[in-house]
């Protein structure tokens, strides 16, 4: 594996189109930095700052971002699958489109992130902050949303069929078209009445337009 120290400062170069698949770039400055296309599968990217960095259709594919800082990078399109966001920052976030299937999201905060028509197949969202999301045509199939903050969120259209919703807040969310097939949405919370949570009623969820069984 490649490795560039940390510390080194590549704030807004222009590495697009290039193969950094498996290097180590722990604690490397990228902000700001134009990455699209770019492949960093494997790559290690620890504690790295990619604010505002364009990732568009990077390729990050069992890539490890413990750490890293993507405040307002766009990801658009980019390829996640697999990725460790352990402690990242991914709030304001534009990744529309992108692949975050089987990603490990636990507890990290999507605050007003636009996951427009992503993938988050059997994603790990557990303790998720996705308060203001767009997640408007996203696909949670099979995903970990136990306890995670979907308030305020745009979920239209949306599928979570098949997803762990043990304790999943969607209070004040947008579900018209959401799709609730297989889920246990019983064991989730639609309002709120500080301080108290109010669990989803198959009346409350039609009256939203969601789909449900």
């Amino acid at each position: 594996m490649a490795l560039i120290g940390g510390g080194v400062n590549m704030e807004k170069k222009n590495l697009s189109g290039l193969d950094l698949s498996g290097v180590a770039l722990n604690g490397i400055n990228l902000s700001g930095a134009n990455l699209s296309d770019v492949d960093l599968s494997g790559a290690t990217l620890r504690n790295v700052d990619l604010r505002d960095a364009n990732l568009q259709g990077a390729l990050l594919m069992d890539a490890d971002l413990t750490l890293a800082d993507l405040r307002g990078a766009d990801l658009t399109g980019a390829d996640l699958t697999n990725g460790n966001f352990i402690g990242a920052k991914l709030d304001d976030t534009n990744l529309a489109e992108a692949n975050l299937s089987k990603s490990f999201l636990r507890g990290v905060s999507l605050h007003g992130a636009n996951l427009r028509g992503a993938t988050l197949v059997e994603a790990k969202l557990e303790e998720a902050d996705l308060t203001e999301t767009d997640l408007s045509g996203a696909d949670f199939s099979m995903s970990f949303l136990q306890g995670a903050v979907l308030e305020l969120a745009d979920l239209t259209d949306a599928t979570l069929t098949g997803a762990d919703l043990t304790g999943t807040n969607f209070s004040n969310a947008s579900l018209k078209g959401t799709n609730f097939h297989d889920t246990n949405w019983e064991d989730s919370f639609c309002e709120s009445q500080p301080p108290m949570l109010i669990r989803c009623t198959k009346s409350y969820l039609e009256a939203q337009g969601a789909l449900i069984k």
